[in-house]
């Protein structure tokens, strides 16, 4: 105890504290001074840490992947499809065409990963990695099974991608040189 009294004081000059950890008969005053040794490892800020590696805390594992699936599910619950042969246009920053829902998948992942790049364990990533694949090829054989019955330009419309045929053509201008010529316009 001697050591956490000069220890207690030496962080008093910076503003800091330690919890005091239990003592036989007496409980500790925080739930973290009681979580004992950490030779095997503790949780900290969302992170699995080891004497081996830091790693992704589970919680924060299991909160990407729900994520994932949640990116998944808007896009294969959406009645987006319902209206492909409408004058609605597919818009790729709101609607779930495949490929909005890819590059939003792919953006979760990525800001996950740089905000768990100082973690050394790396076959934790690996595992998520084949996780979220397991879960794209889950999402695209969904998609091809709920847009299969469309026309293969609302697919194409649904996989995100733009059609001429759906140009708005501005029939101004031919008007103007057809009325000036004495020609029609088409």
């Amino acid at each position: 105890m001697k050591g956490l009294k000069q220890l207690k004081h030496e962080l008093k000059r910076f503003g800091l504290d330690a919890y005091d950890p239990p003592t036989k008969g007496s409980p500790a005053a925080s739930a973290k001074a009681a979580a004992g040794e950490t030779k095997k490892g503790c949780s900290f800020l969302g992170c699995d840490v080891s004497p081996e590696a830091i790693s992704p805390g589970k919680r924060a594992r299991v909160s990407l992947l729900a994520k994932v699936d949640a990116l998944c599910n808007k896009a294969l619950t959406s009645q987006r499809h319902l209206k492909t042969g409408t004058s609605e246009p597919v818009t790729l920053g709101s609607d779930p065409t495949l490929l909005s829902t890819l590059w939003r998948v792919s953006n979760t992942v990525r800001a996950w990963g740089a905000a768990f790049s100082f973690c050394t364990d790396h076959r934790i990533f690996r595992q998520l990695d084949a996780d979220v694949a397991e879960k794209v090829v889950d999402f695209r054989r969904l998609w091809r099974a709920k847009t299969s019955s469309l026309s293969a330009a609302d697919r194409q419309r649904l996989l995100g991608m733009s059609l001429l045929d759906d140009t708005h053509f501005d029939t101004s201008f031919a008007e103007l040189v057809a009325s000036r010529a004495g020609t029609r316009g088409t």
